[in-house]
């Protein structure tokens, strides 16, 4: 929910970002019935090696509600 960017322009900034992830689901999975499946995890990922650089990041109040 809560992102903080450490772009040079955005650093200590926080960003908050608000998903459904049913509507991700469906839209990414149409022929499917996204109900018939229990989410028993997930993963949240950051990356930086297109870039042959390094980075961190922080995650904070992920908050998931039905």
């Amino acid at each position: 929910k809560e992102l903080l960017l450490n772009n040079p322009d955005q650093i200590g900034k926080a960003e908050v970002y608000k998903r459904n992830l049913a509507e991700d689901l469906e839209r990414e999975f149409p022929n499917k019935n996204v109900a018939d499946y229990d989410i028993v995890a997930i993963t949240i990922q950051h990356d930086s090696n297109d870039t042959g650089s390094s980075s961190e990041a922080y995650f904070k109040n992920l908050d998931f509600t039905e």
